[in-house]
């Protein structure tokens, strides 16, 4: 509504089919995963852009002016009839516009003015304005001479036209840009839906130059674009075009629109998958050629006419797409497209179908919005050669990580192409995928020690063998179970030497957060034993045991008489509190001497079980609780100092062990 008046307007445009005979080889497009980030399908035949490429291409092409109908002399539409001119400042940035949606759906955006074109589209807008009529092939108008109204038919037959209506005078309502936008992409009413014909000459690939007319009767506007060139020969082999574009700005597909993919080749059936990565809703179409039929999920059709390229597919949910920024959806359609070779019939060559091909197209097409990305530096779509950088990356984690050899490394195609993949579309960074190969159950069932796990780490994140600093600090913290194995992995991935490792590649690094591990307090009751008794040559086996048991040596006379007094003083020589247990935990299983034997966890555990039970538990029934432990170790739900706690010096049968060696419990 507009200063208080009802506003009717109509819009209505045409295009023309062009039956054309012309040797077509088929394309069967690669099957890939697509997710958009600085890459794009490769299922599609077209260039790919980023967002930010995007941005920055329409804040430097304007086309403000393609919304202004402004001329330098006013057409006549009755005679004496005149062409007149529109201004160069509608004509160049109406030209800007075209050249926008076909940048966005990665065609050519190197299309030109014609100034025959210009004189045709024109003298098409002035013979359909002086009948009022919108046709492809208009009645020469009254008084009109035969010069003009050929110009006008040429025109008429090789354009997009258009024609809009307002219920009184508008100078500005209808324009060229609005029936670019709104008309001849957007295509999706009643009468051209199953075809999205004028979208298609948008879009035709080989279009090396265009003209524009705009004429007025009273109320209403006409308009043309010229259509059929096909002069731009470096875009003649594309095929495989959908719009909307992987990357479309908010604005440029209305929320009615019809979705569409022009294959190049004639499709005898498709079926469409289209999912809403934001809600997870998904609508599945299933179509054949002509078929213009509408289902629960919405509409489809397959239109196999010369509008441009043939061989398109169309497809729209019923309640059309939300296509506010941030939207993301997953197009997946699987189909048949004829083969075709010449096929002799007497003395003749006859170009027809001789079988089927089967073929895939998937692609991610994401909404976004000018405005947040204009300030931002331009990206670049990776490279064939930094995609093939960054699979290395890849590679490396299964060499260094998991242990495997070449030969198994490459036969784990699908393992590798999602790594890369995710890492390329920017799902993944550096970080998660190093996260993701050393917390692997592969990597975890290689049962590392801590040495070996280290050395591990140096070469697959720094490409090194370790320094001696920062290999004794790891080290030692991990054999006191001050740090997990996957703070560790933090602590490389966060270090200045990954990052530059990872810009090496062209990867974006990421940051890892895991938590500091806490140091649980002791969970152990004292142990009150009465020494007083006790036999020293029991106390002495006792404590060469553990020498045997956790050092695997004898043992030295100082060392022994120490953990003797230990024992029967309930303390150290400093006076820290020392019971039995604390000798065997502390005082062996966390020595130096015992962290320099640089045990794995399921050692360790032997160890346990030989110094706290004087046994194995490997045959026995107790098995099962062995491999608990080990497994509860390997994925970090307990320390080892939390086991020994939990499982042994507090268990019935430590405390017959010590029984049997004279020591009286309390």
């Amino acid at each position: 509504m507009k200063t208080g008046k009802r506003v009717y307007k109509r819009i209505f445009s045409l295009s023309l089919c062009a039956v054309l005979i012309a040797m077509m080889v088929l394309s069967i497009p690669v099957t890939a995963e697509a997710k958009n980030g600085n890459t794009g399908s490769k299922d599609l035949g077209v260039e790919y852009h980023t967002k930010s490429e995007i941005a920055h291409y329409i804040i430097e092409h304007p086309a403000n002016n393609a919304y202004i109908n402004s001329f330098v002399s006013i057409p006549g539409i009755t005679a004496p009839y005149s062409l007149g001119k529109v201004s160069d400042s509608t004509l160049n940035d109406s030209l800007a516009l075209l050249n926008t949606f076909r940048y966005i759906a990665g065609l050519p955006a190197n299309v030109t003015l014609s100034s025959d074109y210009n004189e045709l589209a024109q003298a098409a807008s002035v013979v359909n304005a002086a009948n009022n009529v919108m046709t492809h092939y208009p009645s020469q108008p009254a008084g009109m001479d035969d010069a003009m109204y050929q110009k006008g038919y040429e025109g008429a037959s090789h354009s997009n036209i258009a024609y809009g209506w307002t219920s009184y005078y508008m100078d500005n309502y209808f324009n060229i840009g609005y029936f670019l936008t709104k008309g001849w992409m957007g295509d999706s009413d009643s009468y051209n839906l199953d075809r999205v014909g004028h979208r298609r000459w948008v879009l035709n690939p080989p279009m090396g130059k265009t003209g524009f007319g705009l004429a007025r009767n009273g109320n209403s506007i006409h308009s043309s674009m010229y259509a059929f060139d096909d002069s731009n020969t470096d875009a003649e082999s594309i095929k495989v075009v959908a719009w909307p574009g992987q990357n479309t700005p908010t604005g440029y597909f209305d929320p009615s629109d019809a979705w569409s993919v022009s294959m190049g080749d004639k499709v005898n059936s498709a079926t469409v998958t289209l999912t809403c990565e934001n809600t997870g809703k998904t609508w599945t179409f299933s179509g054949t050629p002509d078929c213009n039929k509408s289902t629960d999920a919405g509409y489809i059709n397959i239109n196999n006419d010369y509008y441009g390229q043939t061989g398109c597919i169309i497809f729209r949910p019923q309640n059309g797409t939300t296509a506010d920024k941030n939207y993301s959806y997953k197009v997946s359609i699987t189909g048949t497209t004829s083969i075709k070779d010449w096929v002799q019939h007497g003395y003749y060559l006859y170009w027809e179908d001789v079988g089927e091909k089967t073929f895939t197209v998937n692609y991610t097409v994401d909404f976004f919005d000018i405005n947040d990305y204009k300030d931002q530096p331009i990206e670049k779509p990776l490279t064939d050669e930094q995609k093939a950088q960054i699979e290395v990356f890849v590679r490396r984690f299964y060499k260094e990580v998991l242990g495997r050899n070449q030969e198994a490394i490459d036969k784990d195609t699908a393992g590798i192409a999602n790594w890369t993949n995710a890492l390329i579309d920017g799902t993944k960074t550096g970080g998660d995928v190093a996260y993701g190969f050393v917390t692997s159950n592969e990597f975890t069932n290689r049962d590392l020690n801590n040495a070996d796990f280290l050395k591990t780490m140096y070469k697959a994140f720094f490409d090194r063998d370790p320094d001696e600093g920062g290999y004794n600090t790891w080290y030692t913290r991990l054999q006191n179970g001050e740090v997990s194995r996957e703070q560790v992995v933090a602590g490389f991935v966060n270090s200045g030497e990954f990052k530059t490792l990872c810009s090496n590649y062209g990867i974006n690094p990421g940051e890892l957060n895991v938590p500091a591990k806490a140091q649980p307090a002791s969970t152990l009751k004292p142990l009150n034993i009465d020494t007083t008794n006790v036999d020293d040559g029991q106390l002495d086996a006792f404590v060469e045991r553990l020498y045997d048991r956790a050092l695997v040596r004898t043992s030295d006379a100082n060392g022994k008489a120490y953990w003797k007094g230990c024992i029967l003083n309930g303390q150290d020589a400093d006076g820290r509190q020392y019971d039995i247990r604390t000798v065997i935990s502390k005082g062996f299983l966390n020595s130096q001497e015992y962290k320099n034997r640089d045990r794995n966890n399921a050692e360790f555990v032997l160890d346990c079980y030989a110094a706290f039970f004087d046994r194995s538990p490997i045959g026995h029934e107790d098995e099962p609780n062995y491999w608990d432990w080990v497994n509860q170790l390997n994925d970090g739900k307990i320390t080892r100092q939390q086991m020994i706690e939990r499982g042994f010096g507090d268990s019935q049968e430590f405390r017959n062990l010590i029984t049997s060696y004279g020591f009286v419990l309390k």
